[in-house]
């Protein structure tokens, strides 16, 4: 972040607080992730998937890693709703997170802090003819342009773990405000001839970040 008290450090003094909490240690560790299918608009899908788990102590640290992937898919049509081709957008990453759980036991229920790192950021952008459409003579030199990052981002948010019922077996909900960092490669086909490279195009912004997983909770 730009200012204010920087997410990782917020991390590193978590990693301090797990590893030195001393008062009746209780170690339990959860595996957590998710695989959602996108859908809603006509010309759109995609898919995102991630796996990881995380090490819990006396139920109010958590420290975490896993690996994401994040997909869609956009459709362009003609004048008769034919699609001509698809437009790719797909992102990799690995997410370091640690939350400080507030447990509400009656509930099954924990609040959260959390602040989180995604590191190892890959992106890419490109497009694909539909097979079923005839361009006729048409150039189709566009759709070999692409674009290639590399991204970090540090932030940090609330969050709430449910679990279902009495099972060590819940959903995890967090929304976020993170700064992303980082450098795109941009290459435009204007034509068979002219091939216009922009490297090192830099990202730097502000996002808002929901994050969704699944979880299973061992040795609550």
């Amino acid at each position: 972040m730009k200012t204010g008290i920087s997410p990782i450090l917020i991390l590193l003094l978590g990693l301090f607080s797990t590893i030195t909490a001393v008062a009746q240690p209780k170690l339990s560790f959860a595996v957590r992730g998710k695989y959602l299918p996108i859908y809603g608009l006509e010309d759109f899908s995609g898919r995102t998937y991630t796996y990881g788990a995380e090490l819990i102590l006396n139920n109010h640290h958590s420290i975490g890693v896993d690996g994401t992937m994040f997909r869609t898919r956009g459709e362009m049509d003609d004048d008769d709703e034919v699609a001509m081709y698809s437009d790719y957008e797909r992102k990799t990453y690995c997410l370091i997170d640690y939350k400080f759980l507030m447990p509400v036991k009656e509930y099954n229920i924990a609040f959260y802090l959390n602040t989180y790192w995604k590191v190892n950021g890959r992106y890419w952008i490109w497009s694909k003819k539909q097979q079923d459409y005839d361009f006729g003579d048409r150039d189709l030199s566009f759709l070999q342009s692409a674009t290639r990052g590399r991204f970090t981002e540090f932030g940090a948010g609330l969050g709430l773990k449910i679990y279902f019922g009495d099972s060590d077996a819940g959903i995890d909900i967090s929304m976020n405000l993170g700064q992303k960092t980082g450098f795109n490669d941009i290459y435009n086909h204007r034509s068979k001839y002219l091939l216009k490279t922009t490297e090192h195009v830099l990202v730097d912004r502000t996002i808002a970040y929901m994050r969704i997983n699944f979880f299973y909770h061992f040795l609550r």
